[in-house]
């Protein structure tokens, strides 16, 4: 049990499958590695200090927006002005934070027409600081405006968040979301 859960704790990444191990048995309790929350704030705390010390509040916000739809392509006009009327951000904005974040290696951009995150278990946890820990977007916006367009996205950005952080602290951003129902 120990190991399976490291496992889909550590989503392939090996560093964080050791942090986790090293939780595990330190306390000697499957329970202790229930809610990572701090193992992955600890993890990405240097990331999260040079973010923040940009001082620019789209940094974040578009690290979410990324991590939420996993890649971004400029030249696709319905994602662009999703991303326009959904988050408030203008395309010369997201691809000005981009870039910053594609300096920090952050994002991977390619030909300066595409960006994804650089690392899967970075999204998670991008995804989950922006919607989830930090608020910076409420969670009913991916409900209320993107689904059911973004259905099966939002179920990919969702499962491993929901199996890695603090579930009953999701659970009630969920009860939040305007005209959903978590049953």
């Amino acid at each position: 049990l120990y190991l399976d859960r490291i496992v889909d704790i550590a989503q392939g990444n090996p560093r964080v499958a050791v942090m986790a191990a090293q939780v595990a048995k330190k306390n000697n309790t499957l329970e202790s590695i229930r809610d990572v929350t701090e193992l992955y704030d600890k993890y990405y705390s240097s990331i999260k200090t040079d973010l923040d010390a940009l001082e620019d509040g789209n940094i974040l916000k578009v690290a979410g927006i990324v991590a939420f739809f996993r890649n971004i392509d400029r030249t696709n006009d319905v994602l662009m002005s999703n991303i326009k009327n959904v988050f408030a951000i203008s395309a010369d904005e997201f691809w000005e934070a981009s870039k910053k974040l594609h300096d920090m290696e952050v994002l991977d951009m390619f030909e300066n027409e595409v960006v994804k995150v650089s690392d899967q278990v970075l999204s998670t946890y991008l995804f989950y600081l922006v919607f989830f820990k930090e608020k910076l977007f409420d969670f009913s916006i991916l409900i209320n405006e993107l689904f059911p367009q973004y259905k099966q996205r939002l179920i990919d950005a969702i499962n491993p968040i929901l199996n890695t952080f603090d579930f009953d602290a999701i659970k009630q951003c969920f009860r939040q979301a305007e005209g959903y129902c978590f049953s």
